[in-house]
């Protein structure tokens, strides 16, 4: 038995009556033991290749007159790949040689004969018309749609995990801990503190100073240091780390301290009141204040000073040098006349100055003096001018000076 299995796939592949290319000898049913079909119509062969499936309707086509002839196994055989006839699969029996089965060996087979005039539901062809079958499209698509529904499935499964995945906030910017001061002078200060224990790292950390401008340190940056601050001095600071826009709780305050320089560093200057309490030489009634103005020779720190003296009834000007906390200097004065009016005549005193510096502050950056004591000793010779002289003198002040 020779089977011949079609599938149409297209127009160009019609080889003409009689002229289908494979076949393929059944084991089952045995070798050319079938009954002779007649030639398939022209067109009834179109393309050709192996299949384990056959369409009965088609066979029927071919042959609406006669009956197959087989044995029981024959049979069952022919009806199991008979049975499947769809997706464009068709088995034509043919029996080149001409040598048809003995039907006195075998029970008939009845095959129930199809209208002349009705076309084969497989390829539409028409028998009693003699037309062309039409073409049957290849079922090729059933791959593509597996790979497509695939394709949204996976993607569904993506978009999923998209939406339904949990939000996780960011980690909260942790407050600034562990500050410490760090090394100081008399106008400057530092401190450190400690990097966040968990989370990342800041961007920044701002720098908040009581009275002073906001300053910032990158986020690995761990210390500050601050200069030109004003010598024994406190300073409060807070830090706050930022990330993002976001800032912490600020730290704990730290205070801070610029160094005390000592009372020998302290710089003399500006306006002072100075009382003198007269010691010898003079009534108490004649004690009283004095203006001192003091002017340093140097730019910064102590310094010598040029002192201007002035009271209601004497003025002169004296150099101060600077010995340790200690100032002092020496001019010889015309602190007034001896004698009156038109009999006037100088009468030049020399006039000694000591001060030491009591206390000291920081102020505008700078160490200065706070206060001073000290005395000052008034000494006149014996003068005379004519009918009119002055006798020598010894006087002597003590002096408590404060800044004006």
């Amino acid at each position: 038995m020779l089977v011949e299995e079609r599938t149409d796939v297209g127009a160009g592949d019609v080889q003409g009556p009689g002229s289908c290319r494979h076949y393929l000898e059944s084991p089952v049913i045995g070798p050319r033991t079938t009954h002779t079909a007649k030639t398939p119509p022209a067109g009834a062969c179109t393309s050709s290749r192996y299949g384990h499936r056959a369409s009965l309707a088609w066979l029927a086509a071919i042959d609406k007159t006669r009956q197959l002839t087989l044995t029981d196994t024959q049979h069952r055989a022919f009806r199991d790949i008979g049975r499947v006839g769809h997706g464009g699969q068709v088995y034509v029996m043919t029996d080149p040689e001409g040598i048809a089965h003995d039907a006195s060996t075998a029970a008939p087979l009845a095959i129930p004969a199809i209208p002349a005039a009705a076309q084969d539901l497989v390829t539409q062809h028409d028998p009693a018309v003699d037309q062309p079958p039409v073409t049957v499209p290849p079922r090729r698509r059933r791959r593509r749609a597996v790979f497509v529904l695939a394709a949204i499935i996976v993607l569904g499964l993506a978009a999923g995990l998209v939406v339904w995945a949990p939000w996780t906030p960011p980690p909260p910017v942790l407050r600034p801990t562990g500050l410490v001061a760090g090394p100081s002078t008399a106008n400057s200060i530092s401190f450190r503190w400690s990097r966040p224990p968990t989370g990342p790292l800041p961007d920044k950390y701002l720098i908040l100073g009581f009275g002073m401008k906001v300053e910032s340190v990158g986020g690995k940056v761990t210390s500050y240091r601050k200069a030109g601050l004003t010598p024994s001095s406190t300073y409060v600071y807070h830090v706050v780390a930022v990330r993002a826009g976001k800032r912490s709780p600020p730290s704990a305050a730290l205070s801070v301290n610029t160094v005390t320089p000592p009372i020998s560093q302290a710089r003399l200057q500006g306006g002072w009141q100075v009382y003198g309490k007269n010691l010898v030489g003079a009534p108490s009634s004649d004690d009283g204040y004095m203006t001192w103005q003091l002017m340093p020779v140097c730019v910064a720190g102590a310094c010598d000073v040029m002192v201007h003296v002035t009271s209601t009834h004497l003025s002169f000007k004296l150099r101060l040098a600077h010995a340790g906390s200690a100032y002092k200097g020496q001019t010889v004065a015309n602190v007034g006349p001896c004698g009156t009016g038109a009999n006037s005549f100088p009468d030049p005193t020399t006039v000694t100055i000591q001060i030491r510096v009591k206390t000291a502050l920081g102020k505008d950056q700078q160490w200065v003096a706070a206060s001073f004591t000290g005395t000052m000793v008034w000494i006149s010779k014996y003068v005379s001018s004519g009918a009119y002289y002055c006798l020598a003198s010894y006087l002597k002040a003590s002096l408590n000076g404060a800044p004006a």
